[in-house]
């Protein structure tokens, strides 16, 4: 089932919803893909638009929630009674939508941010209580809101503003506490990756034919609907998810990780320097993390340096008190994880010119084991370094994971 066809099957299954039609267009202002949705309501008495969308978020993920909702009294049809979606009318961005009443700008600071805001979002009135996606926002336009805004007012925000502070009242507030203070960032204590970096990665997502789980997140998502414990995967671009994804079967939901290698830092950075901005990276996607899924077990995976990224993020949420199921890292390796407490797999290609398992080999023997404060599982597959994406090696992978998984080591 496509997504277009999911979001219709969602509004369709709500009692007061008649007929639904949802169209995938893009934006005018950002060029980002949105759902719209155009609805025939079975009652004269239509629910509220706030009604709507709490019942469709107890359907729908986040990412697939339309941008917009049309009320149509009559649905237009062809000849041969198919919907005519060539004679739905295109959405107009207003405030008709919105689960908040309007409240004017008092201060100047408001009435400067609103003006941002609506320019923006091509919108002539914004309440200081409305929220930003709600307006139809998305991460391009986020981007571009967050440096007007920093330009207007001549402060330095993190690009998880808009997501943390997602209206002109919240932001105006902290941006005056902020002001009110010399050193201290009051948006984020321990900023995980700066705005320069943060923009860099969405950058990245933005060009790729994949789209992010949410506006505002670096994370993409594949078999979401599956009932499995999903498994976050650090890969060293985004490309490399939804093949792994594909076998692993629509019963495993997988979140997608991008490691920046290569954007936020270079293959030749050093290791010691490396490590600092591995940690910052690992601190910004345990957030997002900890949103989609507040509570484990959790599944943490990763490839080549996309492991390292991995097994980072699995001793921060060991840190925090969350408990990790379990640690599958391919082609990787490093003297931190001999301080593994969890379930770990180390999963290597066999004809690897990278050669990150030579240390393993008849590791046992060696007495590597006794390194370890919990002994991991090691596997060998097919292929060279980063084939076991490709066909027959991925398919081996694949059957290898869902047996660690399920195994009782």
């Amino acid at each position: 089932m496509t997504k277009v066809k999911a979001v219709e099957a969602g509004l369709l299954s709500l009692d007061y919803v008649k007929e639904a039609a949802v169209i995938s267009r893009e934006e005018e202002a950002s060029g980002e893909k949105c759902f719209v949705a155009y609805m025939v309501f079975a009652s004269t008495f239509p629910p509220e638009i706030i009604e709507l969308r709490e019942d469709l978020k107890k359907i729908l993920p986040d990412y697939m929630m339309p941008s917009y909702f049309i009320m149509l009294k009559k649905m237009p049809y062809t000849p041969t009674l198919k919907i005519d979606r060539q004679a739905l009318p295109i959405p107009q961005k207003d405030r008709s939508e919105l689960m908040t009443v309007y409240v004017a700008p008092v201060t100047e600071l408001e009435k400067k941010l609103t003006k941002i805001w609506g320019e923006i979002l091509r919108i002539n009135k914004v309440g200081i209580n409305d929220d930003f996606f709600d307006l139809g926002g998305n991460s391009a336009l986020g981007i571009r809101l967050v440096a007007e805004v920093e330009k207007s007012v001549d402060i330095k925000l993190p690009m998880e503003a808009i997501i943390r502070f997602a209206t002109v009242a919240d932001m105006a507030k902290r941006i005056t506490e902020q002001k009110g203070k010399e050193k201290k960032d009051n948006f984020s204590p321990q900023m995980p990756i700066s705005s320069k970096e943060y923009k860099q990665m969405l950058t990245i997502i933005a060009g790729s034919k994949i789209s992010a789980i949410s506006p505002g997140y670096l994370m993409t998502g594949f078999n979401l609907n599956g009932y499995k414990n999903p498994i976050f995967w650090c890969a060293v671009n985004y490309e490399q998810h939804p093949k792994i994804a594909k076998y692993l079967g629509e019963d495993q939901p997988l979140y997608g990780i991008f490691s920046g290698s290569g954007i936020i830092w270079p293959s030749s950075m050093k290791m010691k320097n490396r490590r600092k901005v591995m940690e910052r990276v690992a601190a910004h996607y345990l957030n997002e993390i900890l949103k989609v899924k507040p509570d484990g077990p959790y599944i943490l995976a990763g490839n080549c340096n996309g492991a390292n990224l991995a097994a980072e993020i699995a001793f921060m949420l060991i840190n925090a008190g969350k408990r990790v199921e379990a640690l599958l890292l391919l082609e990787s390796f490093d003297e931190i994880l001999f301080e593994y407490p969890g379930k770990m797999a180390l999963i290597y290609s066999k004809e690897s010119d990278f050669k990150p398992y030579k240390p393993f080999i008849d590791w046992e023997e060696q007495g590597w084991e006794k390194k370890f404060v919990n002994s991991p599982k090691i596997y060998n597959i097919g292929g060279d370094h980063e084939e076991y994406f490709n066909e027959p090696y991925v398919i081996e992978l694949a059957g290898l994971i869902e047996k660690f998984l399920n195994s009782n080591l």
